[in-house]
């Protein structure tokens, strides 16, 4: 019996240290993911506005054709 304890006491703290090293793997994990997240939205946000300054600019180009077609009539 006492052997038996034992060998679940081992038993115990090896399942802990497992478990320890495997929270710290997600952990990193999980950091890493984030850090890529935050990445990924700040390149959209760039695209985002990259484009809607595209827009104005294609806008402001459209508007001033329309004026110029008008003043040729």
């Amino acid at each position: 019996l006492l052997a038996e304890a034992e060998r679940l006491g081992q038993e115990c703290v090896e399942v802990q240290r497992q478990a320890e090293k495997d929270c710290g793997g997600l952990a990193s994990r999980l950091q890493m993911l984030e850090q890529a997240l935050e990445e990924h939205e700040s390149r959209a946000h760039q695209l985002e506005e990259q484009h809607r300054l595209q827009t104005e600019d294609l806008q402001q180009h459209i508007d001033a054709l329309e004026k110029q077609l008008k003043n040729n009539r």
